[in-house]
């Protein structure tokens, strides 16, 4: 079953005005040509890409293009391609995900059924009228670590470059989306934020990391399944807050999301049983 945050998104066309999208607090002086915002996520949940659905749709209220960005191998960009242009039927959606990485033996929560969902729900915003494209950005390719960090922040520098006169949203671990220099045991490493915020214009890239009010994601830690979390904020959600970087190390800002709930893989039939543990928010 779809779930109910991507639903309301699914079933709208483009929104005649922004009233008919689902209100985000804060966004409104983010909707700039050119901006870049960059959003953290937990993989394996389904209100991260129905933020993002969100987002687009209120993009779409203003006829501001849109480019979406996925922390997917681009090796699924023709499969995504084609389906933004198609009738959405099941047909479809089973093409969609016949790639490799969706039916790969290791899902770490990015080829999950959310999002399915939002690529759809972009499918049905480009059908009415919008101007919407997604980018895949992954770059497994080029090793783990610091090399696909530094890959992907490229890649998503050449999507900015290409979208000044569009929003660009782009979507990854949060991890990857920060924009200052280092981690853990490492003071030098570069995040794919820091890599894009130096390869362009670094006034015009907005990194919010998520917060929520605790629940489930599908994530692959020592095994993959379903994870429980604690809070990490607050229950707000849809809001957008800018500052307090003491709170969103290497961020300038949260994006508040409610309670998380876990988004399986698309390939999952519903019958396979599910791990589940636990971690702090």
């Amino acid at each position: 079953m779809m779930q109910p945050l991507l639903l309301s998104i699914a079933l709208a066309a483009v929104p005649a005005a922004a009233a008919d999208c689902p209100p985000i607090a804060g966004l409104e002086p983010l909707l700039q040509p050119g901006r870049v915002l960059l959003l953290g996520e937990i993989h394996g949940t389904g209100e991260s890409p129905a933020f993002v659905a969100d987002v687009a749709c209120h993009a779409a209220s203003r006829k501001l293009p849109v480019v979406v960005g996925l922390e997917l191998s681009s090796v699924e960009q023709k499969r995504v391609d084609r389906f933004l242009d198609s009738a959405g039927t099941p047909e479809d959606r089973e093409q969609l995900v016949a790639g490799p990485t969706w039916q790969r033996g290791y899902q770490d929560g990015r080829n999950s059924h959310a999002m399915v969902e939002l690529i759809d729900a972009l499918r049905l915003l480009r059908a009415a009228g919008a101007a919407v494209d997604v980018s895949l950005f992954d770059a497994s390719g080029a090793g783990g670590g610091q090399a696909r960090d530094r890959a992907m922040g490229h890649n998503l520098a050449r999507v900015a470059q290409r979208a000044t006169k569009a929003l660009t949203v782009a979507l990854a671990g949060n991890l990857h989306s920060r924009t200052t220099k280092g981690r853990a045991r490492n003071v030098d490493y570069e995040p794919l934020g820091y890599v894009l915020a130096k390869s362009i214009d670094a006034e015009r890239v907005v990194a919010l990391d998520v917060a929520h009010g605790g629940g489930a994601a599908w994530i692959c830690s020592q095994e993959c399944g379903v994870v429980e979390f604690g809070e990490k904020g607050d229950a707000k959600s849809w809001v957008i807050e800018i500052g307090d970087a003491t709170r969103t190390p290497g961020h300038h800002g949260r994006y508040h999301v409610g309670r998380l709930s876990a988004s399986r893989p698309a390939r999952l039939e519903r019958s396979e049983p599910l791990q589940l543990s636990s971690v702090e928010g």
